[in-house]
């Protein structure tokens, strides 16, 4: 039985190496070689009704702002351009980054340099991703879709940790497997992934792999990569399945083991593809979702973090000018976020996502959630399964709930990754709940 047409389309999408990474000191740092290439990578499902669906996975750290000349940003722009080819709704095209740390710096933490080779880049970006986009709605045959989900516990751990007898907090930054003695886990991990599978008349399987893990195998390091996610994607090519990667709320989820690691790449990517293959396996003997496609997205507005006092600024200065490389990298991510929040100003407005596909709902949020915040969306959330996509249609941070401020920690810390307030970060998730909600309460 076909519920649906589902197409999809890749893309590479590699820069230059001259398209900077994000390091430490100075901010910005050039490429030396590729490991593996990056991808956009897209997903169109299309009802019986007319009404259609589109998710593009871009092997990126984030989709930010200023890579565009234009007010829309570039989630917008590709949004629009795919929507005048397609007629799929502009608020139906999800666009979303993987996260993988070995990329361009595209989330707007720094200003890419406007270099000649940059700006050709970033041009041919935003045609390569209305392309995907267009070539994967144009490839849609007729597939029954099903959903299914695995727990995973030997990629992701919860890096912020408490103090079992109260104290100040610590951090297992890099991830160390089980929580160091006498500590615990600031939150409950969520270490489900989630898939949904189209399985087309030929017995080929079309498939989105949701799961919750930031991907630093390769981080701050001169080689590109599109870390595990892209060795997941190729692992599951392997068997003849297509598939893309929605990151989910890692923003406080490392690797069970510690990062940076060449062979973590590939030994996760592996983990995470037997994890779908499990998935998948369970999904197609569940009936198919039937049903139209609804979408909504909106700009809310997010409070954001206080900025720095003057004397704080002062002293970051001065930190700066210093010849100690610690207190280097403390003043300049301070400045960084001054001018981050002059750019940006006290209060803007990012983009909140939802769409229904029958009874399973995908909820995209524009930052780094936190675990308890994609928690909280599946939890009130009236479909069967719901997917959360972190770094959806704009880089607004870290997105920590109110507790993580209390804790403090490098998430919430003065530095150009932590824009938005606990309030701010709250406010999104509400905003995700409740668009999830409107679309089966009110009928659409």
């Amino acid at each position: 039985m076909t519920s649906h047409r589902v197409g999809h389309a890749d893309v590479v999408i590699t820069a230059p190496l001259s398209v900077p990474h994000l390091s430490h000191v100075p901010r910005q740092a050039a490429f030396a070689s590729v490991r593996d290439d990056l991808h956009a990578r897209a997903m169109a499902v299309l009802a019986e009704d007319g009404t259609a669906m589109i998710m593009i996975s871009v092997d990126l750290i984030g989709v930010g702002r200023g890579l565009v000349d234009d007010p829309r940003q570039l989630s917008g722009v590709v949004r629009d351009g795919i929507a005048e080819q397609t007629q799929v709704p502009a608020e139906a095209i999800l666009i979303t980054a993987t996260h993988s740390h070995s990329t361009p710096e595209t989330t707007g933490i720094t200003t890419l340099p406007r270099t000649p080779e940059t700006i050709a880049w970033l041009a041919d970006l935003v045609q390569n991703l209305i392309k995907v986009g267009v070539e994967a709605v144009e490839s849609a045959t007729p597939a029954s879709l099903h959903v299914g989900r695995v727990p995973v516990s030997e990629v992701a751990t919860i890096r912020r940790l408490r103090p079992a007898d109260g104290g100040t907090p610590v951090q297992a930054v890099d991830g160390a497997g089980a929580p160091p003695p006498g500590t615990v886990p600031s939150a409950l991990a969520d270490l489900g992934l989630s898939v949904l599978v189209a399985r087309h008349t030929d017995g080929s399987d079309t498939v989105a792999v949701n799961f919750a893990c930031h991907p630093v195998a390769l981080s701050v390091q001169p080689e590109v990569s599109a870390d595990y996610p892209g060795a997941l994607v190729a692992e599951l090519a392997n068997d003849g399945t297509w598939a893309l990667f929605l990151q989910g709320a890692c923003g406080d989820v490392n690797p069970v083991r510690r990062h940076e690691r060449a062979d973590d790449v590939v030994r996760v990517g592996a983990l995470l593809a037997a994890a779908t293959r499990r998935a998948v396996d369970q999904a197609v003997t569940t009936p198919p979702l039937v049903g139209p496609i609804r979408a909504v997205l909106e700009q809310v507005e997010v409070p954001m973090r206080p900025k720095p006092s003057q004397a704080r600024i002062a002293a970051a200065h001065q930190d700066q000018d210093s010849d100690d490389p610690a207190r280097q990298v403390q003043g300049t991510t301070v400045l960084d976020l001054v001018e981050r929040i002059d750019r940006m100003g006290q209060d803007f407005t990012a983009p909140v996502q939802a769409i229904r596909i029958g009874d399973i709902a995908v909820a995209g949020l524009p930052g780094e959630a936190f675990t308890a915040l994609g928690t909280t969306i599946k939890a009130t959330s009236p479909a069967r399964m719901t997917f959360v996509v972190g770094y959806a249609g704009d880089y607004a941070g870290y997105l920590a709930p109110r507790y993580a401020w209390a804790d403090g920690g490098y998430e919430v810390a003065e530095g150009p990754w932590s824009l938005v307030s606990g309030a701010g970060a709250e406010a999104l998730t509400e905003a995700a709940v409740r668009m999830v909600g409107d679309l089966w309460s009110s009928g659409q």
